[in-house]
């Protein structure tokens, strides 16, 4: 990992590593470099570029010596290992060079510094100059490997990588040493390119492998050479971050990038997400038994401003430019009574409602914290943000974003913002680079043009309803128990027994009210723990997906022609409780061509006290529907009747064949897969694999009872979850550390070898893109990867409310499966 660059005489590098002359030589303190999860254990490398040069004089009779931490340590070499330190956070180290009077260096001489834990990996000491090789030394190959990777003989260090990889016994070791030589092979390429698209394949295959110094300068020429395209400057960006770090400050000189990928992503058919800073000046806050005011300055306030722009930046340029950020700031002189911090009636009136998604109260004070949509004043999300680094209030707003994404059902794969730190390629630098890498690896284009959190009412009601019921649950269905996992799991099963296309009670045409259906109008007598259907028929001009606003009270299920397209994961809370609201939430349908059959389940729940004000609610229970395109517009051609039309016929659902299963181009549907391709279950694994026992942990290894023969043909196969494994095999490995990209299940079809490849978000474009095209695949008429896509799988997880999420490829791979994953990657096309 990167550690940073000191070149002496360059003033601007001087500073971070405090660098100063001294009588017989130099001084520099090296500071370890903080990750995510603060300095992780490491070991010192420096290495030098350039050379040192005697003058006319003569030969020195010594050459410059290194010491740490005034203890003398050996000659200076081109790559030298400080002594290490295991300690959890180790702390900065001072390097002394003494350098003989006749010793000059060569010009641009920069020393780089490097974290590693290549001892830990190889089982042995490694302290000193690494050029320093005696013939019986046990790790030769490696050394020499190193000094020809860092002195320019990438050719020969790749071998040297190679055979020391040969020799070793420990599998990490061994992985360790293939993966060096495939950085001398990506440095030997990059200076054989000659192309914008070249040297932006090489970055990303520098980012898979770890090689974060080397992806930074091919992004960088990349952008030299395209400079218009935007995924280059959003690459170089993130390159330059995991190179440099991006914690607090540092993010000024990167944030630009992020800016000019921003600017550059095309505007047409995005969405907007509305941000409002109240910046107030006076603030009354309630500190332990007292209260008082707090402040918030000019400085803090351009502080404020100069973070968010650019975590709008860093936004706008994840999202591929599919989500604008809207930002008001407006400054608050006069003071406000916030002592009951997530009260939003002492703000009501600050912003006007449906124009603004998240309001953010910001203050002068450290706190910080988030609740999602219809929490905040006049139906916002609410955040209380004090004066924080860029990634905390990333961190914040992310709540709010991926509130509404994965409560709208859209965020198909999308894990919550705490658990995005394993987003990203690891170790990641900061917090904000696993949010972010989160919404640009996880969250598509398609859900960002969707998501919204409120929006002025602009089109009409679908007013054309049947309903059936009420079917009564049980009366004791209130707030604290549908939050209860348990308990909703029990009631989901209750829910799910009522059949919604054959319900034993008659429809009934049901009435409008301001867009709302009041079931509990209709059937007075029946207690609020209860459940309906309701029914409409909708004609669409063509097919197409539309945005749907949806309110019910408490709950909703929907399906579209038989399917399940909304499964009900929110209730009713907040200021959306027993007021019989409407557009709650923003969830997405797909329409056939002609008519479709819309039908809902709503169900009511015992309401008591409003959780904010205290007050007493009323019993409600009824739903809105209303439809509009990704601008709030009206979709031209819509019509609703809630008889079934003449000659009506439920649309198919098309099923995947699992002979041959349908393949897709990525380049189609890379931009809304969640929604363009199949979801695969388990049972579609299983009835394409013909392994009937084949099952998946939520880790993520697939289990199933393999062949002997196609066990041979597998470079290894798991019984169970291992997270030590990071070979090519049956495990897609998702545990903390390591993290894999890819994994592989062979099976056979009609006789011949094929391989099911299951690849993670972060590895979509580098994997589809470079995975070279095995014979085996050629035999079967298989040109490009890319082009055999049958869909995706997921896994349950906690903290992943809809599932992690990996990509299904039905390919072939080479008879003899290669040991790593990386080497399934070819950079040999690279010009």
């Amino acid at each position: 990992m990167p550690n940073g660059e000191l070149e002496p005489g360059n003033v601007a590098t001087h500073k971070n590593f405090e660098y100063a002359k001294t009588p017989t030589g130099e001084r520099f303190v090296i500071k370890p470099r903080r990750t995510r999860f603060d300095t992780p254990r490491q070991q010192l490398v420096i290495v030098q570029r350039g050379k040192w040069l005697v003058d006319d004089i003569g030969k020195p009779k010594t050459p410059p010596m290194i010491s740490v931490n005034g203890k003398p340590l050996c000659p200076v070499g081109p790559v030298v290992f400080l002594p290490a330190d295991w300690s959890e956070n180790p702390k900065p180290v001072t390097v002394g060079i003494e350098i003989p009077k006749n010793v000059m260096r060569s010009p641009g001489f920069v020393y780089r510094v490097f974290a590693t834990d290549d001892a830990d990996k190889l089982g042995a000491d490694l302290i000193g100059d690494m050029g320093n090789v005696s013939p019986s030394d046990s790790l030769k190959s490696y050394k020499q490997g190193l000094a020809a990777l860092f002195g320019g003989q990438t050719p020969f260090a790749s071998k040297a990588f190679a055979a020391a990889a040969a020799k070793q016994k420990r599998l990490d070791g061994a992985r360790l040493c293939r993966q060096l030589a495939r950085w001398a092979d990506a440095e030997t390429t990059y200076g054989k390119i000659r192309t914008g698209s070249g040297f932006y394949g090489l970055g990303q295959y520098a980012m898979v492998i770890g090689a974060y110094d080397l992806a930074e300068r091919s992004f960088k020429k990349a952008t030299e050479l395209q400079p218009a395209d935007p995924d280059a400057w959003y690459m170089y960006a993130d390159a330059l971050s995991y190179k440099t770090s991006d914690l607090d400050y540092e993010m000024e000189r990167i944030a630009p990038f992020y800016r000019k990928a921003a600017d550059l992503y095309p505007r047409a058919n995005s969405n907007t997400f509305r941000t409002f800073f109240a910046l107030f000046r006076n603030l009354k806050i309630k500190d332990g038994n007292s209260t008082r005011v707090i402040h918030m300055t000019d400085e803090q306030i351009e502080h404020v401003k100069k973070n968010w722009d650019w975590c709008s930046a860093i936004m706008e340029s994840a999202s591929k430019g599919a989500l604008r950020m809207v930002n008001t700031y407006k400054v608050i002189d006069e003071e406000y009574d916030s002592t009951s911090d997530w009260d939003p009636r002492p703000f009501k009136g600050i912003i006007e409602p449906g124009t603004t998604e998240t309001f953010i109260k910001m203050t002068g004070w450290g706190a910080s914290d988030c609740c999602g949509m219809d929490t905040g004043p006049d139906r916002s999300a609410f955040i209380n943000l004090g004066i924080r680094e860029w990634d905390v209030m990333l961190h914040e707003w992310n709540h709010s974003l991926d509130w509404a994404i994965i409560t709208d059902e859209l965020g198909i794969g999308v894990p919550e913002t705490h658990s995005s730190d394993w987003c990203g390629f690891q170790p990641i630098p900061s917090m904000g680079m696993g949010h972010h890498s989160c919404n640009r690896y996880y969250m598509t284009p398609g859900m960002y043009r969707i998501v919204r959190g409120t929006d002025p009412v602009t089109t009409a009601y679908v007013d054309a309803w049947q309903v059936s019921g009420p079917y009564i649950l049980r009366d004791d269905v209130t707030e604290p128990k549908t939050i209860d996992e348990a308990y909703t799991k029990d009631l989901v099963q209750k829910l799910s027994s009522l059949d919604y296309q054959h319900p034993t009670k008659p429809f009934a045409k049901a009435e409008t009210t301001n867009g709302y259906v009041d079931l509990k109008a209709l059937w007075p007598e029946s207690n609020q723990n209860s459940s309906a259907f309701a029914r409409t028929y909708i004609y669409s001009p063509k097919e197409q997906r539309v945005r749907m606003w949806l309110g019910f009270d408490s709950n909703a299920r929907i399906w579209l022609n038989g399917k399940m397209v909304y499964k009900g994961l929110y209730w009713s809370c907040c200021q959306f409780y027993g007021l019989k609201m409407v557009d709650q939430v923003a969830a997405a349908i797909d329409l056939k061509k002609g008519w479709n059959m819309f039908t809902m389940q709503v169900t009511g729940r015992q309401q008591g006290p409003d959780w904010q004000t205290g007050e007493q609610l009323s019993g409600t229970w009824g739903f809105s529907v209303r439809l509009c395109d990704i601008q709030n517009q009206e979709v031209p051609g819509l019509k609703w009747q809630s008889t079934e039309p003449a000659g009506f016929s439920m649309p198919k659902q098309e099923a995947v064949n699992h002979r041959a299963p349908k393949t897709y181009r990525w380049a189609d549907v890379a931009d809304d897969y969640t929604a363009l391709l199949p979801h695969l279950t388990l049972e579609d694994l299983r009835a394409i694999t013909n392994m009937p026992k084949l099952n998946a942990t939520n880790d993520v290894c697939f289990t199933c009872n393999i062949s002997a023969k196609l066990g041979a043909q597998q470079a290894s196969t798991l019984s169970g979850p291992d997270p030590t494994s990071v070979k090519l095999d049956n495990q897609l490995n998702w545990f903390f550390s390591p993290k894999e990209l890819c994994a592989t299940i062979r099976y056979q079809r009609d006789g011949k070898q094929r391989d099911l490849i299951f690849i993670k978000p972060e590895g979509y474009e580098t994997y589809l893109k470079m995975m070279t095209v095995s014979a085996e695949a050629k035999r079967l008429g298989i040109k490009n990867h890319a082009d055999q896509v049958i869909g995706y799988f997921t896994v349950a997880r906690s903290d992943s409310t809809h599932g992690r999420i990996m990509l299904v490829v039905d390919t072939s791979l080479p008879k003899s499966l290669p040991f790593d994953e990386e080497d399934l990657l070819s950079i040999r096309g690279l010009r």
